[in-house]
Parts: C-alpha cells; sequence; structure tokens
C-alpha cells in the first residue's frame, strides 16, 4: 500500500524533469524522426512515435507511444523520455531518465553517464558509463550488458551474466537525492537518482 503514493511521487517527480528545459527545435505530430544525417540543436518532441536516427547536439526531451533512438543516433546532451516504450540502440553522451511502460537500451546502446528509469519492465543489454538506478516490475540484465558503476534496482532482477564493475544492490528506501546540476529538479524515487558526470 505504500507504493501507490511513492509512485505517483515518481510520477510528479518524472512530469516536473520536463519542465523549464528550452529545446531549440520543437516538433509534434503523429511520427517525428530525426533522419540519419540530419542534426538539430535540441529537440522537444510529443508524437505517437518519436525515432532519432541523426544526431540531437543538446537535450532530448521526448513524449510519446515509442520512442526510438537507433544505432545511428546519437544525443550529446541529457535525454528525458516519458513513453510507453523506449528503446535506446545509439549513443546518449550524457544522463538518460526515462518513465516508460518498456524500457530497453539494447546491445549496441551506449549511455556515457548515469541511468535512471521509472518502468513495468526494463532490459540491459547495452554499456554504461556509470551507474544505473531502476524501479521497475521487472529487470533483465543481459549477458551483453556492461555497467561502470552501481546498478541499484527494486523489483524482480533476472541476472543473466551481465558484468556490473561496481555494487549490485535492491533497495527499497524512499531517496531523495539533490538536484541534478543545471536541471534543478529531482528525479529520484528509490535510489533513482542521476549520478553527476563522472568527468
Amino acid at each position: 500500500m505504500r507504493r501507490a503514493p511513492l509512485l505517483l511521487l515518481a510520477i510528479v517527480l518524472v512530469v516536473t524533469m520536463f519542465t523549464g528545459v528550452v529545446a531549440a527545435d520543437t516538433r509534434a505530430g503523429g511520427t517525428v524522426v530525426i533522419e540519419e544525417g540530419e542534426s538539430v540543436n535540441g529537440l522537444s518532441a510529443t508524437a505517437g512515435t518519436v525515432i532519432v536516427e541523426g544526431t540531437v547536439n543538446g537535450d532530448l526531451r521526448a513524449y510519446g507511444g515509442d520512442v526510438v533512438v537507433t544505432e545511428t543516433g546519437n544525443v550529446t546532451g541529457i535525454v528525458r523520455v516519458y513513453a510507453g516504450s523506449v528503446t535506446i540502440n545509439g549513443t546518449a553522451e550524457d544522463t538518460v531518465l526515462v518513465y516508460g511502460g518498456s524500457v530497453t537500451v539494447g546491445e549496441s546502446g551506449y549511455v556515457d553517464n548515469s541511468f535512471g528509469a521509472i518502468a513495468g519492465d526494463v532490459t540491459l543489454a547495452g554499456d554504461f558509463g556509470s551507474n544505473v538506478n531502476i524501479f521497475a516490475g521487472t529487470v533483465n540484465l543481459e549477458p551483453t550488458a556492461t555497467i561502470g558503476g552501481d546498478l541499484t534496482y527494486e523489483g524482480t532482477l533476472n541476472d543473466r551474466g551481465g558484468t556490473v564493475e561496481g555494487v549490485t544492490q535492491r533497495t527499497q528506501e524512499l531517496a531523495l537525492i539533490p538536484p541534478l546540476g543545471p536541471l534543478n529538479v529531482v528525479f529520484s524515487v528509490f535510489m533513482f537518482f542521476a549520478s553527476p558526470p563522472v568527468r
């Protein structure tokens, strides 16, 4: 019963993280695509489907049914996503913060800084340069996954042989972490925090 208000708090915090972020390029529609070879200076997208095949120089924030960063996709800033399905097969050079029904970082996916997700299920198969913090019904740690920091989670962990260079720990504690640099928001619930850049 305690989880209901905490989940509500999580949703409020995630929605809050989308506010106050200025993006140079704002798009909406049934499908929003940044084509391979295309480059935009920051992107704010609201659509049924958001696909990043090209480069986002700056932050990406996306609301959608499906949000995909393909193998050729690259985001140089912070990624913030609220979607039913989120797939990252490309590169995120900074922190990734996700609220979704199903979240996957594929084998070709790379998150250079910390990764935080609140979702129904999360699959980790790519490379992570820093800490990974997850609240989900199911967390799948695939053999191809490499986490350069700690894995902190709440949910059922299916460890299929992935590499965690730091500590793997399950937590049920409510942790409100100080604001993340210029974002000035709190994303963390149940240890879902984004660590400061490691370099």
